[in-house]
Order: structure tokens, then sequence, then C-alpha cells
């Protein structure tokens, strides 16, 4: 019986499944090697594996907040989420990912028989796209140096914290994994260990140390930190539950119906405002544009991996720059209507030209309305400082023209608000 993706599953918090992906997964796992030679031997001695560098994808057509809740330390990925909540980029940092798999002869019961553990991924990258007669989307990007499988149940287990307590144990007995391959007697029962969004170094000397009371194929497991969390903070701790059978079973009700969340919401029900500073020539305030066929916002995290010796892994990633870009396509209703817009986005008066040089940042924002209740707006993305390009003038014969403008942020930034902007 081969796998279907619909047997593939992602949660990003303790019991959290990722709504309406699209695509999710692993991107190709090639590890470099280094060969290793001699003199007076013809043939290679060994190949030494290289550190891993690894990417998680995943492309969903939600339109509710959930993702950008888990990226930024929210276990419950939003759902006591207050109206109007924002969630920045650069607050988006590591989760772990676990992958359970159902088991096809289970059919409707949705039973878990294995499944994949992808501990300690850091976002470099979040991208929407929304397009006139498209749904709209987004795609997350992660990196990291883990993956885990085993037949058994993936966990990602939290813990709210109080501040004073620096022990929690696991819920259930973990799966012995040994560090750095069959033969090594080092073992691992909890894979990856996150507060809130920040990855966490084992080690006497480091940020926590994970105790077992023995050595066998599965033991409850205490982690312990150096400092307690502090008050209100959540860890998350990834690990294989060694139950069998497992007893997690995830059926087709756990998705959200399209009555309380929609699947996917077109390009109808979706509204890009301008934010017109003072100072320009054109009148401060939003203003609602017309005639955009697709609009595109992404930030983007370059980092670098950090090591220290004798640790098999990176410990982690620093991001070393970060931006915010994107583009905006609109169909203007004549040469006037593309004037007024040009100017409102780089301040200059109507009687002086425009040219290919612009210093005047404005906000960009994008309205998700609830497509059975547009009075709802559903989710709000927010540009303060997009620096607009000129677009373009290409024609064809026969052909209507749709002007192209890209953008850059000033800072960087962008903000994903539950609902309106406040």
């Amino acid at each position: 019986m081969t796998m279907r993706g619909g047997q593939i599953l992602h949660l990003g918090g303790d019991v959290v499944l990722i709504d309406r992906l699209q695509s999710a997964g692993l991107g190709d796992i090639n590890i470099g090697t280094d060969t290793i030679r001699e003199t007076g031997n013809y043939l290679n001695v060994e190949k030494i594996l290289q550190d891993p560098d690894l990417s998680f994808s995943m492309e969903s057509f939600d339109v509710s907040t959930e993702v950008e809740a888990l990226l930024t330390g929210d276990a419950s990925g939003g759902a006591t989420a207050a109206a109007s909540a924002e969630y920045k980029f650069s607050d988006m940092g590591s989760v772990h990912i676990v992958s359970p798999w159902k088991n096809e002869s289970a059919g409707s019961a949705g039973t878990v028989d294995s499944g994949v553990v992808i501990p300690n991924y850091f976002t470099t990258r979040a991208s929407y796209r929304f397009g006139v007669d498209e749904n709209a989307g987004e795609t997350f990007e992660l990196a990291g140096s883990e993956t885990y499988m085993a037949l058994f149940n993936p966990v990602n287990e939290t813990f709210l914290c109080d501040g004073i307590a620096s022990a929690f144990v696991t819920g259930a007995s973990a799966v012995k994994h040994r560090v750095g391959g069959y033969q090594s007697s080092e073992l691992k029962y909890v894979l990856g260990v996150i507060v809130d969004s920040d990855v966490k170094v084992e080690g006497s000397n480091a940020d926590f140390v994970a105790t077992t009371a023995g050595t066998s194929d599965a033991e409850v497991v205490t982690v312990t930190f150096t400092t307690p969390p502090d008050s209100g903070s959540v860890v998350h701790l990834a690990y294989f539950d060694a139950t069998q059978p497992p007893s997690a079973a995830f059926d087709q009700s756990i998705h959200p119906a399209a009555t309380t969340k929609p699947g996917a919401v077109r390009g109808r029900d979706i509204k890009v405002f301008a934010h017109v500073p003072s100072g320009g020539s054109s009148p401060s305030g939003t203003v609602e544009l017309k005639c955009i066929q697709s609009v595109t916002v992404e930030g983007t995290k370059t980092t670098e991996l950090e090591r220290c010796m004798g640790e098999l892994l990176p410990i982690g990633r620093t991001v070393t720059q970060q931006d915010v870009t994107g583009d905006l396509v609109i169909h203007p209703d004549g040469g006037p209507a593309l004037h007024t817009f040009l100017r409102q986005i780089t301040g200059v008066a109507s009687g002086e030209s425009i040219g290919v040089l612009n210093d005047f940042p404005v906000g960009v924002e994008v309205r998700i309305l609830n497509p059975k209740d547009r009075g709802e707006v559903l989710k709000t993305i927010f540009v303060e400082d997009a620096k607009f390009q000129i677009p373009a003038t290409p024609a064809r014969a026969g052909a209507i023209v749709d002007f192209t403008l890209r953008w850059e942020s000033n800072q960087g930034e962008f903000s994903v608000f539950n609902g309106e902007m406040p």
C-alpha cells in the first residue's frame, strides 16, 4: 500500500494541526561529505559527513493567524488570541514540527502508526501571495539540522511555566536515540527543547540537562533548566511516545469545517490599502487601492549556523540579515488613475514629473475578509514603510497593460494581525 498525502499530518503545537496545507515537508536531504585519502592507497579511506543544513517548507491556503502564532511561540496556535493580536516577522523564531503518519488500513479512525520529529527549526522566510483570481496563499520556510523517524507517535509536549519550577517531566516514556549512529553509546531521549521560540542547548554548563532512570529503549525524561524559565513562557519538548501501539488518532473531524474557517479565500475578498504619510503632495490617510491584480509580501532572514567543539550538531542560528520585499500589480483605469496612485506613493505634486528615484515610504495594508461575512476581517498584513519603485511601461499589441511596482520595507519588518489592525 502506497503512502498518500492524506496520511501525513503536521503539528506545530502540542496538538495543533496546521490547517489547509497544500504541501509540506523537508527538502532534499543531501548531506555533503569530505573524502579522506592517504598516500600509498589507491582507494578512499573513508567519507566523513559534513554538518547537516536542512530546510522545511509548508504552503497553506489558511487565512487565520495560526501559523504566525505558532512561529512566535504560542503553542495553541493563537486559539485564545485577542482581536487584533499582532505577530511580527522579526519575532518568528524556532519551533518543533511533529508529523504523525496515519495508518491507511485504519480508514477514517486516523490511527497513527509512525511519524517524524523535526525539532529546533528556525523561521527563515514568510511569503504571502494574493491574486485577483487566485486562492490566497502563504508559504513558510524553516531551517534546521535534525530530523528523526520512528514507528512511534511523535510528540511536541508543552508546559506552561510559573517562573519557579525548573524541572519538567515527560508525560510518556520517550524512545531512545543513539547520538551519531547505531554504534554510539551516547543516548538522547528528548530530541529538542525550546522555550517560547528559542532553542535551548543541552549540557551541565549550558541551558538544561536531561536525565533518565536508566538506559532502556524507552525512558521517562526529566528536563532540568539551569535557570527556571520566566513565568508565562512555554517549554516545548519533542520526542517519540514509546506507547505501542500508538494511542494517538487524528480523524477528519479535527480539521476546522469550512463553515467555521474558510477552505480558501479568493481575490474578491481581499482589499489593499496605502497609508499615505504627511509631507507629500497628496493628503495623508488610508486610501483603498483599486484595480489591483496581485500583491505579494515576503520576509526573509539570512542566518549562520552556530557550532561548538564537542557538539555533534549545530547549536543554533544567528540572524545576520532581515529584509521584507514585495510587489504590487495594478490594472489602472487609464493614465490619470495611474498617475494619481504614483503621486500618492512618491509624494510628488501633480504639476511635476516623477522620476525613477523614490524615497517616500508609505504603508501597505492587505485585509482578508471572511467570504461568509464580508463585514469581518479575518487577517491583516501591514508593512509600515514600503518604498516603491516606479513601474516599467510594457506594451504589447492586442494585450491589456498591467504595471508592476516593486517595493522594499525600509526597516525590513511586517506585522500580521488577528482580524483588523488597531
